[in-house]
């Protein structure tokens, strides 16, 4: 994968731009944390923002350089020139689309090429405009997973409005709280009051899965629930919390307090009063950069603070002061100390603070986290209910004022909250779970943490070609989803290899129960010797240059001489595939490839069609033809060298010479067959997805090492719904393609047999006996006086002996084909010891199908 280079701030770097949305503190500073985090991997950042706000705000400094884009609004007015948000942001995308596009290409011409934007998706337009320039896009959430999903899962329409609840979101098992109205973001609760705010918080989701990347600012322990549905919904990663290192013990990086921008400041002497104060007795009361109280709102959170008895810092910015009586500023002198503003995290950390009455929006509240002071919320919009929710309810690390019949928060309410917090039954648990959550905010950010890996993996600094990699773009329809608009996917295996087609088909099935609609595609000659796979697949075919009844590999004896003229012909008719589809309005939105066909990511991407490989082996055989592939395995490879991979934790078992798969243990014997399996691996990271045939339980090590090292992700097993029980698919028995058949009544003969007293024999539709040792299996099989079914393909049977034929015909049944999956689940073959067995060649289709038989090896992945 595109791991980050090694940690060290290089002026060779790639660049970063940042693109906060402008004049929002609560945006920029998230943002600009995260950018130092990518200058500690090597990467140079620099932060974009209006003409405007470059010009009233001091610079945050290194190692940040700063750009300009235009709002359209570059005088001293700013963004108060137009009170209302939406012709607000229709004349910032007008103007910063232009001013953006033009910085993108000066940058460029400047020796200083932009190789990713990293943007709030409440500029969408930014994704636009880097796209057309050749520039990733990685869009930045600056707010809880809870409150992003439940946007998106409004746009997506999964959700309608306006939102009563969140209950069926909880039954789905999305969010880890039950929320009620008065826990919802306002947007969508009352979205008549907000018709603008709530269109510009759920457009973040518009085409947001085009974005490279997509990140958020929280950390997993944090929202489990809320970040796992964000990640499989919108391949979102927490990077959180994006704070000061200095306040998250991360020494790895230059020790900072401040998040570098600041939209007001001010000199009060806060921490000289703070330092005269006893420990945890104060309260800090804030409401950040942007909601507003009127008069009679400050009059009662003012006498509410000097009612509580405890000493109290209230920051009241300079544009709300007039707002303040002289009374009540008399009455506060007495018990605390009013400010324009402070530096809210260090005040937070120090000693005194033992308590933080704040709106709750969301930098505050990890700020809070970080430090470990319990809380006490006073929400008002946006994203402030719900986080003040799970302060109540899912992290206990604080309460929730409540509001009267008037909607208002009363001074006795105020007072009331906060004795609760610093005084009341409850104090004692409300600390010690600021404690804990302290502790794990700082384990996320720290090295090894969720965040920091999910940063590390951001793979910026490798070569352009692998921005594409996390598009996904066949990730876009809703789970269930009939709708025949959904986006078209083909799937093009190995020809004429079941065993590489069958799992991909299954993986095509699931993917038409999420709303796409897939498409086989293989070679004329396999199409017109086999059966169609049927509902929901259409076809398609390419060449492979032998098109007529002698056809696919057959034609040539060399394995190596086919690939290549499936190469030629193959590249070229996929292309035309590729064009023809999208002029009859089909056009593919990705291309699902077995990656022994390296050339088709080649094509797809030169059409600009997404390319996933499909890799049909397990873990444990993909892993060391990768590590061949990359150097770090030598041929032959012997048991003393991947030795290190199972010390490294990589793989689960030793394994010795007899374990490792022939193609690399003894190269010499199988060259061609050698050099196509490790090749599987050169260029993998260019395509958007790489998924494996294998599912993490089964391989845990290995699946992890796969994901680390080329960011697989396991899709199995990929057997037919029916044998897995997985109830939401249609109920199919087959896999749909089988280039063997039968009419032999195997089905009947084994409703004959005991149960559990049957061998079941198959050496899969590749893999060849010669006659002396089809001999010794058969004579084996008689001689075990157990019953037996026994698969000698069609094109095998002359290797038999009569006197073979005979004698097995007292003990078993011969067939060329069986539905190899009905035989496995037939009572006569299913059991729970070790009284029946199934005598395989280990292929990772019959593994998957059926754990627990005796198994043994004979070639390739076994």
């Amino acid at each position: 994968m595109g791991s980050m280079s090694t940690p060290a701030a290089s002026a060779n770097g790639g660049q970063v731009l940042l693109l906060p949305f402008p004049a929002a503190q609560g945006h920029t500073n998230p943002m600009l944390q995260f950018g130092r985090r990518l200058a500690y991997h090597g990467l140079r950042p620099t932060l974009v923002t209006t003409r405007y706000v470059l010009s009233t705000t001091p610079p945050p400094g290194d190692p940040f350089r700063v750009a300009a884009i235009s709002d359209g609004f570059d005088d001293a007015s700013g963004m108060a020139a137009l009170p209302d948000p939406g012709e607000y942001l229709r004349t910032l995308e007008a103007h910063g689309a232009r001013t953006l596009a033009e910085l993108l290409l000066s940058e460029a011409r400047a020796g200083r090429p932009a190789r990713v934007l990293v943007y709030d998706p409440h500029l969408p337009w930014a994704r636009r405009v880097a796209r057309a320039a050749g520039v990733a896009t990685a869009a930045f959430l600056s707010q809880p997973c809870a409150v992003d999903l439940i946007y998106g899962e409004v746009w997506a329409g999964r959700v309608p409005l306006p939102m009563d609840d969140g209950g069926d979101l909880r039954r789905r098992g999305v969010l880890s709280v039950d929320l009620a109205t008065a826990d919802l973001p306002p947007f969508v609760a009352a979205p008549e009051l907000y018709p603008k705010y709530l269109d510009v918080s759920i457009r973040q989701f518009e085409d947001l899965l085009d974005a490279d990347d997509v990140f958020v600012n929280s950390f997993n322990d944090l929202e489990p629930m809320e970040a796992e549905h964000m990640e499989s919904t919108w391949r979102a990663k927490t990077v959180g919390p994006t704070l000061p290192s200095f306040f998250l013990d991360d020494s790895r990086l230059p020790a900072n307090k401040n998040h570098g921008i600041d939209i007001f400041t001010g000199d009060a002497p806060c921490m000289e009063w703070l330092d005269k104060q006893a420990p945890c007795s104060v309260v800090l009361a804030s409401y950040g950069t942007v909601y507003s109280l009127d008069g009679a709102e400050l009059e009662e959170l003012g006498n509410g603070l000097c009612n509580s008895g405890k000493p109290f810092l209230w920051v009241v910015r300079s544009s709300e002061g007039h707002k303040l009586s002289e009374e009540l500023r008399g009455k506060c002198k007495e018990k605390g100390l009013i400010v324009s503003w402070c530096p809210q995290l260090e005040v937070l950390k120090h000693k005194a603070t033992g308590c933080f009455l704040t709106h709750r929006g969301w930098n505050s509240t990890m700020e809070a986290i970080a430090t470990a002071v319990p809380m006490v919320a006073m929400p008002q919009s946006a994203d402030q209910p719900t986080i003040a929710k799970y302060v109540e309810t899912a992290w206990e690390i604080g309460v929730r004022a409540q509001l009267d019949e008037k909607g208002s928060v009363t001074k006795e309410e105020v007072e009331i909250s906060i004795k609760k917090v610093m005084d009341g039954k409850r104090a004692v648990e409300y600390k010690r779970n600021a404690a804990k959550w302290m502790q794990k905010a700082k384990e996320a950010a720290q090295v090894g943490g969720s965040s920091d890996k999910n940063i590390a993996e951001f793979d910026l600094v490798t070569p352009a070609s692998h921005r594409h990699r996390r598009r996904s773009r066949w990730r876009t329809s809703n789970v269930g989803d009939d709708n025949h608009g959904g986006g078209r996917v083909l799937l093009l295996p190995f020809p004429a290899a079941q065993g590489h087609t069958n799992p991909m088909l299954q993986f095509g099935r699931r993917l038409a129960y999420h709303g796409l609609r897939p498409t086989l595609v293989t070679t004329r000659y396999v199409l017109s010797t086999t059966p169609p796979p049927g509902d929901p697949f259409r076809v398609a075919a390419i060449s492979d240059g032998f098109d007529d009844d002698a056809g696919c590999m057959a034609a040539p004896p060399d394995y190596g001489e086919y690939h290549r003229s499936l190469e030629a012909h193959g590249a070229r008719t996929l292309a035309e595939l590729l064009v023809s589809e999208a002029r009859a309005g089909r056009p593919a939105r990705v291309l699902v490839y077995d990656p022994h066909l390296p050339w088709a990511r080649r094509v797809a991407r030169a059409d600009g069609v997404g390319a996933a490989a499909f890799m049909p082996q397990p873990c444990a055989v993909d892993l060391i033809y990768g590590e061949v592939c990359a150097g770090r395995l030598a041929l032959p490879v012997t048991p003393a060298d991947v030795s290190g991979l199972y010390t490294r934790g990589a793989l689960g078992v030793e394994l010795g010479h007899d374990d490792l798969p022939p193609f690399v243990a003894t190269p010499e014997l199988t060259p061609a067959f050698c050099e196509q399996s490790v090749a599987q691996f050169a260029g993998l990271e260019d395509a958007d997805d790489v998924l494996v045939n294998s599912f993490s339980d089964l391989e845990p090590k290995e699946a992890a090492y796969m994901e680390a090292t080329w960011r697989a992700k396991t899709v199995g097993p990929l057997l037919p719904s029916f044998y897995i029980g997985d109830g939401p698919l249609p109920s199919n028995t087959a896999y749909g393609f089988n280039l063997f058949t039968s009419t032999v009544p195997c089905m009947e003969w084994l409703d004959k047999q005991p149960p559990r007293s049957v061998v079941f024999v198959s050496y899969g539709t590749f893999s060849s006996y010669d006659a002396a040792k089809l001999e010794e299996v058969g004579n084996g099989l008689c001689n075990s006086g157990k019953p037996f079914l026994w698969v000698v393909r069609s094109n095998e049977e002359h290797k038999l002996s009569r006197e073979l034929r005979e004698k097995c015909g007292k003990r078993g049944l011969i067939v060329p084909f069986c539905p190899q999956l009905e035989v496995l689940a037939h009572k006569a073959t299913v059991y729970g010891e070790l009284v029946g067995a199934w005598v395989s060649e280990c292929g990772r289709k019959r593994v998957a199908a059926y754990k627990g038989k005796k198994l043994r090896g004979a070639f390739g992945s076994v």
